[in-house]
Parts: structure tokens; sequence; C-alpha cells
């Protein structure tokens, strides 16, 4: 592959004494780089062509700073996305309705439940009664699964008690099966039972 004539020039005027002309001299990166990423393996092909008496240091140089980019870390995750561990623990910082609330922009819905919306029926009651539940604290499990921009996931205390069925328990929510597994549909049958929240009529 030809040199570009000005940097051609311009290597002439650093190029060190006693430099070898043949590709075949050139020191070779350490033997791990050499099975390295795809990208670093194409840019080694692509140097490959800098034959000429003026490119020949580069080449080396190029694969060096080509290994450097490659292998430095990645970039710290923003504080507002779903950590890689795949759990988040604390206090929420605000609360959306019975079955959502947020951790700064990470919102949250409960997996396998409903609840009503804040301007419905009982709606204020489940908001309330999950604003006391997890005003100690709890642990969120993502599920992998996200519902429009929010994460869905299993909650609990800190003692272990799940917040999907305490609601449901409650009356102040609905087993959904379809997303449950039918995890909740006891609770929901006692519930319906003692007449609780949205059953009692």
């Amino acid at each position: 592959m030809p040199i570009n004539p000005s940097l051609s020039d311009a290597l002439m005027d650093v190029q060190p004494t006693g430099l070898k002309t043949s590709i075949r001299h050139v020191s070779h990166p350490p033997r791990g780089l050499r099975t390295g990423p795809p990208l670093y393996r194409r840019a080694r092909r692509s140097l490959a062509g800098l034959t000429c008496p003026q490119a020949v240091w580069l080449r080396p140089v190029l694969l060096a700073l080509m290994a450097a980019i490659i292998s430095a870390p990645a970039a710290a995750e923003p504080r507002d996305q779903w950590p890689t561990a795949a759990t988040i623990t604390g206090t929420p910082d605000y609360i959306v309705d019975g079955d959502t609330f947020a951790f700064g922009k990470i919102r949250i819905r409960l997996k396998g439940i409903n609840t009503p919306e804040i301007d419905e029926p009982y709606g204020p009651e489940a908001t309330d009664f999950l604003r006391e539940l997890i005003a100690g604290g709890l642990t969120c499990y993502h599920t992998g699964e996200k519902s429009y921009d929010r994460m869905i996931a299993w909650c609990v205390t800190p003692e272990g008690r799940d917040i999907s069925e305490e609601l449901v328990r409650a009356g102040l929510a609905n087993d959904l099966p379809r997303y449950s597994n039918g995890q909740y549909a006891d609770v929901e049958a006692e519930a319906k039972a003692e007449k609780r929240g949205l059953y009692s009529e």
C-alpha cells in the first residue's frame, strides 16, 4: 500500500538509523495479541502493506496503539442504568403507584401482579401499603424483561417477604397467572375468601 507523499517526507526527517527495511524484521506484538480480537487482526493485515523504508517503523507503533485501545477498560456503567449484577438494593426515591417505583431514573415494575392505578378505587390504598412495606428498603432481582421503560423485577424486603405476594394477600393487587405462573393464586383466593381490599364488595 503506497504511503502518502507528505507523510513520507515527514517520516524521512525522524527515521531512526540502522532501521531494517524488511517487514520480516519488525517486532511482532506479544503472542496473546496475535490471536486477539478481529479488529486487531484486521488492523494487522492492513498495516502489513506498509513496506517502504520510511513507514516500517510506523507499523509496530500503530499496532501497539491499536492494542492499547482494544484492551482499555470499558467505561463505567452510567449510574442510572440497571446494575450489571441484575439486582438493586436500597430504598426507592419515589413511588408511582402500588406496583411501580423508582431508584433515580430506574423505574421498576413488580412482576406477576397488577394494582389499581393511583386514581382508581383502592389505588391510593395500594400505593400507601407499598410505601409502608418498603420503608425499610428492599432488594429487586431483574427478570430480564421490560415493560415500556420499566424493568420487571421480583422484589423482597430485608426480611425476605415477597412484596408482590403481600400486595395480593392484602387484596390490593391481582395475581397475573400469565406472568406469575400462578405463584400468587393461593393468596389471591385467601384475599377473596376474606373479602379484603378489592374483594370487599
